[in-house]
């Protein structure tokens, strides 16, 4: 019954250093299986949105008439900032910028709370309430044709379960014509632009990965390439994200095919620079240098199980020889994990990789 505990402590300390190596593997210069993001996103992640859910006309001049006020926020946003900064021009034009989406989405994460004719009262009012008369007016046009569209977008065909690049490519650009149907190029660039940029780099870092006339190094080069095409702010929110993942994919690739030291060293040369792939190589290292540890603390434990000394007498012996092989109690804890995942039969170059 002891050991529960202990094997709880010993797992929450792999996981600790497994956090380690992470930022170790992503620290910049100066001081976590690959991205498979569906470009479709656009369109997954407003799925709560009724495909068949319409605004018609006639609704909508009832509601404009009504002189009833709009009901509280649903249950979900009591208590949140309401996410809707509108802004106006000192001429009185409204300003155009991803903040009118986000305005629009945090009424509608009310659907299912709330009728869309009470969420339609509701922006509308916040509208009035924040906006001068032309601006007012060009945000509530601007919001009736945000409806249509979230409805159009919701009757899409897409498999989110297929990540191929050019199924990818196909819904995205479908997305893209249907977004052009109900809003000028101003709108789609202020509501969307930044989503559509991240989305094709998406597809287009597929691409490369799966391009098998590439080398490791050549995909390294074309990644970090296509990388510094992309704005930016962009570069510096996804920077760490997106090395990580290239490097796992490519390292990845480089092991499956049992390719050499130096085409791995390449490869991080192209994708992170000189002294990023040196580190890199120290932690490989450090990381093989620990396996051989472990794996030779494992032979040594499992011929005293198997000698023919009592029970207690190999107990104290496997204690004696963790206490030989380990530096301190972390590392010994981490051991004692080792023993329960080879005891339990796991193979233990798996976990150690």
């Amino acid at each position: 019954m002891k050991k529960k505990p202990l094997f709880a402590l010993a797992l929450i300390a792999v996981l600790v250093i497994a956090v380690i190596s992470l930022i170790l593997w992503l620290k910049p210069d100066t001081t976590s299986s690959p991205l498979a993001l569906n470009a479709a996103s656009a369109a997954a992640q407003q799925a709560n949105f009724p495909a068949n859910t319409t605004v018609q006309n006639s609704a909508t001049d009832a509601l404009n008439n009504s002189t009833a006020n709009a009901e509280d926020l649903a249950a979900s946003l009591q208590g949140t900032e309401v996410d809707c900064a509108l802004e106006a021009t000192a001429a009185g034009q409204l300003v155009l910028n991803v903040g009118i989406r986000r305005c629009f989405e945090y009424f509608l994460t009310q659907l299912g709370e709330k009728p869309l004719a009470v969420i339609d009262q509701q922006i509308k009012q916040h509208i009035q309430q924040n906006l001068p008369g032309s601006a007012a007016a060009q945000a509530s046009d601007l919001w009736q044709r945000y409806l249509k569209y979230r409805e159009a977008e919701g009757n899409l065909q897409n498999s989110g379960a297929n990540t191929d690049p050019d199924h990818l490519q196909r819904v995205l650009d479908q997305l893209n014509r249907l977004r052009q149907q109900y809003f000028n190029p101003a709108e789609i660039d202020a509501l969307f632009g930044d989503e559509m940029t991240y989305n094709q780099y998406t597809i287009d870092r597929l691409n490369i990965l799966e391009n098998k006339s590439l080398s490791a190094e050549q995909k390294a080069q074309q990644l970090k390439q296509r990388f510094s095409q992309l704005p930016t702010d962009l570069q510096k929110n996804l920077q760490d994200m997106s090395k990580l993942q290239d490097l796992r994919a490519l390292t990845q690739e480089i092991k499956q095919k049992n390719g050499s030291k130096a085409e791995l060293q390449q490869m991080r040369q192209q994708l992170v620079g000189q002294a990023a792939a040196e580190r890199l190589d120290q932690l490989d290292q450090s990381r093989a240098n620990w396996q051989n540890r472990v794996q030779d603390y494992l032979t040594q434990r499992q011929a005293i199980l198997t000698s023919n000394q009592g029970e207690s007498d190999k107990q104290q012996a496997i204690t004696a020889l963790r206490e030989r092989q380990f530096d301190n109690d972390a590392e010994r804890q981490r051991a004692i994990t080792y023993e329960h995942f080879k005891d339990d039969g796991t193979n233990i170059s798996e976990v150690l990789q």
